[in-house]
C-alpha cells in the first residue's frame, strides 16, 4: 500500500492524468491526438542556476504557456497576462515571483500556505503577487507597466511620511525599525499574537497598518488612516523590499537607472523633503499636534508666530542636530541621511510661511534668581513642560539640543508673548499676561538649570 501510494497514488500524477485528458479532448486533428496520447507521466523542473531555483511547479502547473488553457481549472490554466513574454519560465522558475516551496511536488508544501508546513516563504496570494515585481524593477516604472499596485504603495510610502519614522537605504529617522530587507522576514520574526485573521506575514502587515497598537500593543506607530486599497498598496510594497541576487544578464534597465539615481539623486523640493521625513508628526506643522502614540505635543514649525522670530540658523541646527533626548532625530549627513542642501532646501520651505519678521528685544534682568523662578515653573508651567523628559507632554526644557539653540533672549520672547494658535499662551504683561519681565527672566534662569 505504501509503494502504491508512493509511486502511483500521488497528487501530481493525478494531475498530470487529467491533463492528459484535457489535451485530447482539446486535439483538433490526428497530430494533435498523437502528441497527447505520448504525453508522459513524470516530475517537470526548471534549473535555474543564476536564481539558485529548481522550481518543480510545472508538474502540476502543465499548461500556464498553452494559449489554449483558458477556460480549465487549475492547476493547468495558462498563465495570466502577458508577463511569461518578458520571464520565461526556464529563466526565472516560478518561485523567484511567486514564492512557495519549488521543490515540492504536493500542493500543501508547494505552497506552504497552511500551519505546519514551516515554509519561511509561502506562496504569495493574488493580491500581492506585484510585490515580486519591486525585487527586481523600480517600482515607480511599473505604474503602467503591469503593477499599479506597486507602485502606488510606493507613492503612499514617500507621502505618508513613513520615513519620518523608518529607515530606508541609510535615509530616515530611528523610532521605528529600518524597512531594508523587510520582505525577507518569514513568520517566526514577527508577532502574531494578536493577529486576528490568518497567520501570514502579508496579513501581519495589513493588520499592523490599520491599527498597529492592536498588533503590536507597545508600537509607537500612528494610525495611517488609509482605506483597504491604501493599505493593500502600502503591504505590497513592504514586501517587495526583498533581497536579490540577479546576475547582469538578469537585472533589468531601469534597475540599473534606479541606482544610478540612488547615486545621482535628482533634487526634491523643500516641499516633497518635508513631505516625506517631517509630515507624519508635523503635519501641516501650523498647529501644535497632539501626537497620540508619542504622548507629546508636537511643536508648530510652520506656524507664522514662531517663524517670526526663528533665524535661518536656528532652524537649520535643530535640523542637523534634532534634539537627542525627544522623539526629534538628526537628520544630518550621518544621522538621517539627509544632505547639507536637502536639509536648506527643507528651511527654505519652512520660511516660505513666514509673513514677517520680528526682532528679538527681551533681556534677561541681571541677578535673575533661579529659586524664584523654579516657584513659578512649578506652578505655571509643569502641565505641559515636566521638569523630566517623563513628565512632559510638551517640549522638555532640559533637553541639550533645546538649550544650545535657544538663547536667553528667545526664552524670554516665547515665554511673554507665547505662539499664536498654539498651546503655548502669552505670559507678559504686555501680552495680556500676568508676568512682569523680572519674573520671566526668572523663569529663564531656572530654565537654564532642568536637566
Amino acid at each position: 500500500m505504501a509503494a502504491a501510494r508512493e509511486n502511483y497514488f500521488t497528487e501530481w500524477r493525478g494531475a498530470q492524468r487529467e491533463y492528459r485528458q484535457i489535451l485530447l479532448a482539446k486535439a483538433e486533428d490526428e497530430a494533435e491526438v498523437r502528441s497527447a496520447r505520448s504525453f508522459s507521466v513524470e516530475i517537470r523542473q526548471v534549473v535555474v542556476p543564476d536564481l539558485d531555483r529548481v522550481d518543480r511547479c510545472i508538474t502540476c502547473h502543465l499548461g500556464l504557456d498553452d494559449p489554449r488553457m483558458v477556460d480549465v481549472p487549475q492547476p493547468f490554466k495558462v498563465h495570466s497576462g502577458p508577463f511569461l513574454e518578458d520571464h520565461e519560465t526556464d529563466k526565472f522558475g516560478c518561485t523567484s515571483c511567486h514564492l512557495g516551496q519549488g521543490r515540492a511536488t504536493s500542493q500543501r508544501e508547494a505552497h506552504a500556505l497552511e500551519d505546519g508546513t514551516f515554509w519561511e516563504q509561502p506562496l504569495l496570494p493574488a493580491p500581492f503577487n506585484q510585490s515580486s515585481c519591486g525585487v527586481c524593477h523600480d517600482p515607480e516604472y511599473l505604474g503602467s507597466r503591469g503593477a499599479p499596485v506597486l507602485a502606488a504603495g510606493f507613492e503612499r510610502f514617500r507621502t505618508q511620511g513613513c520615513l519620518g519614522c523608518h529607515k530606508l537605504g541609510g535615509r530616515g529617522g530611528p523610532l521605528g525599525p529600518s524597512l531594508d530587507g523587510i520582505g525577507d522576514k518569514g513568520k517566526h520574526a514577527l508577532p502574531f499574537a494578536h493577529v486576528s485573521g490568518e497567520k501570514q506575514v502579508w496579513n501581519w502587515h495589513l493588520e499592523h497598518l490599520m491599527s498597529p497598537q492592536e498588533i503590536v500593543p507597545d508600537s509607537l506607530m500612528p494610525e495611517t488612516e488609509l482605506d483597504q486599497a491604501g493599505v493593500e498598496g502600502l503591504t505590497t510594497y513592504l514586501l517587495s523590499l526583498r533581497s536579490s541576487n540577479l546576475t547582469e544578464a538578469l537585472t533589468p534597465r531601469d534597475r540599473y537607472e534606479q541606482r544610478y539615481q540612488v547615486w545621482h539623486t535628482p533634487p526634491l523640493s523643500g516641499e516633497d523633503l518635508y513631505q516625506q521625513f517631517c509630515y507624519a508628526c508635523h503635519e501641516e506643522g501650523i498647529e501644535t499636534v497632539l501626537h497620540d502614540t508619542l504622548e507629546v505635543a508636537i511643536p508648530s514649525i510652520r506656524n507664522p508666530d514662531f517663524l517670526a522670530v526663528a533665524s535661518r540658523e536656528f532652524l537649520t541646527q535643530n535640523l542637523l542636530e534634532g534634539r537627542p533626548t525627544t522623539s526629534m532625530p538628526a537628520w544630518s549627513p550621518a544621522a538621517g541621511g539627509l544632505s547639507d542642501e536637502e536639509i536648506g532646501r527643507i528651511v527654505d520651505y519652512l520660511l516660505e510661511a513666514r509673513q514677517e519678521v520680528r526682532e528679538v528685544t527681551f533681556v534677561i534682568a541681571e541677578g535673575a534668581d533661579a529659586e524664584a523662578g523654579d516657584e513659578l515653573f512649578r506652578e505655571e508651567c509643569t502641565d505641559c513642560h515636566g521638569l523630566s523628559r517623563e513628565e512632559s507632554e510638551a517640549s522638555w526644557l532640559g533637553d541639550p539640543g533645546f538649550q544650545s539653540s535657544y538663547d536667553d533672549a528667545l526664552i524670554g520672547h516665547t515665554i511673554k508673548f507665547g505662539r499664536i494658535d498654539t498651546l503655548m499662551i502669552p505670559y507678559g504683561e504686555e501680552a495680556d499676561g500676568y508676568l512682569s519681565d523680572e519674573q520671566i527672566s526668572d523663569l529663564v534662569a531656572f530654565i537654564r538649570t532642568i536637566g
